[in-house]
């Protein structure tokens, strides 16, 4: 999904947008590669495809949700990397992307994707997760971003876009 933004000059791509539970999130790692959902009630533009979008121009990624627009410097289905995003994201850095069916997290002894959790580049199942089980404000469950002051506030909607500058 692009999005042009007069006030930035830059176009925006949406690779990832939530705005009910319309679209089940819980999906195995095929699908977060390839993509799924639709435009109007929620997508994944997969992993793959962000990353060739990524590999070609110089680009910001960044997160929104609510109001908050944070901004991740790397991008890879193998691996995330955050600079300015606060403390619910700096867990997850370099972690690989993990599925229900490909276990990629720190955590020994579960993995974060399941059941209900979504694809993420969890950590050890803390702090973020946009991908969740919506509907569920608990934590770790439903998409979950905690606040610097230490606060996990169910969130209304969540995109995660790619921002391209001229």
């Amino acid at each position: 999904y692009k999005n042009h933004s007069n006030s930035y000059r830059s176009v925006f791509f949406f690779y990832q947008r939530r705005t009910s539970g319309e679209v089940s999130f819980d999906r195995r790692w095929n699908d977060y590669v390839n993509g799924f959902g639709n435009t109007n009630n929620g997508y994944w533009l997969g992993l793959r495809h962000t990353r060739s979008l990524i590999e070609r121009v110089k680009l910001h990624l960044g997160l929104r949700h609510t109001s908050m627009l944070l901004f991740i410097s790397a991008l890879d289905y193998n691996r995330a990397k955050s600079s300015e995003s606060g403390l619910s994201i700096e867990l997850h850095n370099l972690m690989r992307f993990t599925t229900v069916d490909r276990d990629n997290d720190a955590c020994l002894l579960c993995n974060c994707a399941f059941p209900g959790r979504g694809g993420w580049w969890h950590y050890s199942c803390a702090t973020a997760n946009l991908n969740g089980l919506w509907g569920i404000p608990l934590f770790n469950l439903g998409p979950s971003w905690i606040f610097n002051a230490g606060v996990n506030r169910p969130l209304k909607s969540t995109a995660m876009m790619i921002r391209f500058r001229p």
